[in-house]
């Protein structure tokens, strides 16, 4: 038999031999003398875990039959009861608990031994490195020693060798090699032959020690010369307001000589020569000579001057691209004079040049690749940037040469003109590189459409940068859009990332419904959508705002 789902002995008898099932009728003293012997019986069974949870079962059991033959105190009993369970269940909590916490603090003991053989084991470890260091520096030391005194002993037997005017055979080539690489030993015994080449030797050093101090210099020396510049443009400015200065001294002087000259030829008395010179000064002829005097900015010396710098400028490029110098021509046409060589016709000039297979495998030996490095290098120290179009090709040509970090350098120095079709160039390019760099270029033809004023197009670079809440960002504190705009984003960017960004502000940019209508050109965006619009805790605001 079983109470409340516990086995009991249906066999088990009182002391007065009544059944368990038949204890209900008995009286009450027989039935407390019932419980009291199952209870003791119960307690005697052992103390394991599986005999103390059958207990505490048996006890709730009988506590339960207790409760349904005393009605009038089944309140208290109730509570009773209610407390045993608690009871019973925190011991059975706190068991478990420090079951757990033992193996916890064993795990912890075992630690601690590990923690040291691991710091002894390092230990070692460090030793054995040093060891090791110290047995390199010995033998790299040796090495070195032995051969310093291989090529001591080397070039001992090769000045013997040379000094009785014979080449002993026992001269291996290497040793041969030491003295002129590419000479043999017919060549080694002619005098003339060496001397040719000891002249070739000494001119080869000449070239070297004049490339070393000529075409290259250090950056102290180059900061040195960019002050010597400055220094010198100054001079010229204060020369250039003198001329100025006595340009105008000279015009007032002619207008001076004039009217004295008129004045003394018609011999008038009505007015002072004072009164003439003046009115001669404020005249309509003075504020003509004002604006413009081609005599005297034909005798000008600074202006024909100029001019022969600029046709020699000009005559010296042609020159170079003759040559095939490219390089120099380059460098030249970026530092002409008035940056006459900076325009469209030179670019188109270098863009005609073709060079052979073997060149077009190295892309520092484009000629237009060259010619635009120089070109908007020079635009931070001359304050000049190429127009739209020529940006336009400087960055096409990066591009078709895989410079894409070039292009980023060029814009990061603000030396290219930002425009729609720079940009769209850029962005379109991400259809010919690898999938790494794609961000890199979403980002610079971002930077192009924010400079050029083409927020829309940055914000959809933005979005398939996967920044779409920081998109929300640039639209709000920089493009300042408004409805229409967003509406045109999601159309050209119907994602369900970009529909989520757009209802995330309070209020949100654009209803459910509007983005609902849009998505419906993408099917997997809209039930996306739909699935993270249900997970939302504020679903119903969101329904409500929308229909208002």
């Amino acid at each position: 038999m079983s109470w409340d789902g516990v086995s009991l002995p249906g066999t088990l008898r009182s002391d007065s031999g009544i059944l368990l099932e038949d204890w209900e009728n008995v009286p009450d003293a027989t039935y407390r003398q019932i419980l009291e012997q199952l209870l003791n019986d119960e307690q005697k069974a052992g103390d394991c875990q599986t005999a103390s949870e059958e207990r505490f079962a048996m006890h709730k059991a009988c506590m339960a039959r207790l409760i349904e033959r005393l009605p009038a105190y089944r309140p208290l009993l109730a509570g009773i009861l209610s407390e045993y369970e608690n009871f019973a269940e925190t011991i059975q909590r706190g068991e478990t608990e420090a079951f757990f916490l033992e193996s916890k603090l064993q795990s912890l003991k075992g630690e601690q031994g590990t923690l040291r053989n691991y710091e002894d084991r390092i230990s070692d470890l460090q030793h054995k490195v040093k060891l090791i260091e110290m047995d390199n520096a010995r033998l790299e030391t040796e090495i070195h020693d032995i051969k310093c005194k291989r090529e001591e002993e080397e070039a001992k037997r090769l000045k013997v060798a040379l000094e009785s005017g014979e080449v002993r055979r026992d001269i291996t080539p290497r040793q041969r090699c030491l003295i002129v690489r590419h000479l043999t030993a017919e060549h080694l015994t002619d005098f003339t032959k060496l001397k040719n080449e000891l002249a070739t030797l000494e001119a080869s050093v000449r070239e070297m020690q004049n490339n070393y101090s000529k075409r290259f210099v250090s950056k102290a020396h180059k900061d040195q010369l960019q002050e010597q510049l400055k220094a010198r443009e100054i001079v010229h400015d204060r020369l250039c307001e003198t001329n100025n200065n006595l340009k105008m001294r000279l015009r007032n002087l002619k207008i001076a000589y004039e009217a004295t000259t008129a004045y003394r030829d018609q011999a008038t008395g009505a007015k002072s020569l004072a009164d003439v010179v003046e009115l001669a000064m404020a005249g309509q002829n003075y504020r003509r000579s004002q604006v413009a005097d081609p005599s005297m900015e034909d005798d000008d010396p600074v202006k024909e001057k100029e001019t022969q710098m600029v046709s020699e400028s000009i005559e010296k490029f042609n020159q170079l691209m003759t040559e095939k110098k490219y390089q120099l021509a380059a460098v030249h046409a970026a530092n002409s004079p008035q940056g006459v060589l900076r325009t469209s016709e030179v670019l188109e000039q270098f863009k005609a040049v073709s060079v052979d297979d073997d060149d077009n495998d190295d892309d520092e030996q484009s000629p237009l690749l060259l010619y635009c490095q120089t070109l908007l290098a020079t635009v931070g120290l001359l304050g000049v940037k190429p127009n739209e179009a020529d940006s336009v090709e400087c960055a096409q040509c990066a591009l078709r040469h895989n410079k894409l970090d070039l292009l980023a350098h060029w814009l990061a120095a603000d030396s290219l003109t930002c425009s729609i079709s720079l940009g769209k160039l850029i962005e379109e390019h991400v259809e010919n590189i690898a999938v790494r760099q794609q961000r890199l270029c979403y980002s610079l033809a971002q930077t192009v459409y924010t400079q050029s004023g083409a927020y829309r197009k940055a914000a959809v670079c933005m979005c398939r940068q996967g920044r779409y809440f920081g998109m929300m960002r640039y639209t709000q504190e920089v493009a300042h859009f408004q409805q229409e705009d967003y509406q045109f984003t999601l159309e050209v960017e119907p994602t369900c990332e970009l529909a989520l960004a757009l209802i995330h502000p309070r209020p949100p940019v654009l209803s459910v419904n509007a983005i609902v209508t849009t998505l419906q050109t993408n099917e997997s965006s809209l039930v996306a959508f739909y699935k993270e619009l249900a997970c939302q805790p504020n679903l119903e605001k969101l329904v409500s705002t929308d229909s208002k």
